[in-house]
């Protein structure tokens, strides 16, 4: 009898020690470089414009991004033109909070935006043209626009304090659309004739 206690102990304790062990290679995961940004030159993920995709999963080949039991968690972006990064916590498909800071750590919005799942590869992707509720801040910390409800305006600055773009909102929809230059230059201004990103 006490041999049987013995053994049934020791398998237990093997069980809990090999799970534990899978469990923590799995919660430890990895990253990977979004494919939907690819490099013309390589024909791969761009290092320097593609987002970086975190996800739990049991990690099996560097090379090919291989993992069992893969399940996405957080999207990392820098903007290498404006100098803005962006996270994204994702838990599933639909509006996720979001963060974007200024190259000089101050916050430049934070809300929740529309993630999806790409089925054509199984990644997430995110659109911060298309979010439910959101703050703008100036690169000074001031507040400068919001939306709510998925109506108002989105405003993102460069680093120096000009404006880099600005979208209007009206119930989820893209109505006007401005785009400058680093120099002051208005390159884009578009309205939208027909309703843009319905949700």
């Amino acid at each position: 009898m006490k041999k049987t206690i013995v053994t049934l102990c020791t398998v237990l304790v093997v069980v809990i020690l090999v799970f534990g062990g899978l469990f923590a290679l799995w919660y430890k995961g990895g990253s990977e470089l979004s494919s939907h940004v690819v490099d013309i030159n390589t024909g791969k993920p761009s290092p320097l414009i593609s987002p970086r995709l975190f996800y739990r999963g049991i990690k099996i080949s560097d090379e090919y991004d291989v993992a069992l039991f893969k399940r996405y968690y957080m999207i990392a972006e820098i903007d290498h033109y404006s100098g803005m990064s962006t996270g994204v916590s994702y838990k599933k498909d639909g509006y996720n909070q979001f963060f974007m800071f200024y190259e000089s750590g101050q916050i430049a919005a934070h809300g929740f935006c529309m993630v999806e799942t790409q089925e054509w590869d199984g990644q997430i992707l995110h659109d911060i043209g298309n979010v439910k509720e959101a703050q703008y801040y100036a690169t000074d910390g001031t507040l400068v626009s919001t939306v709510k409800d998925g109506t108002g305006v989105i405003t993102l600055h460069f680093s120096d304090g000009s404006k880099q773009w600005q979208l209007e909102l009206e119930n989820y929809q893209q109505k006007k659309l401005k785009i400058w230059l680093e120099d002051g230059t208005l390159k884009l201004d578009k309205v939208y004739e027909n309703p843009a990103n319905p949700v």
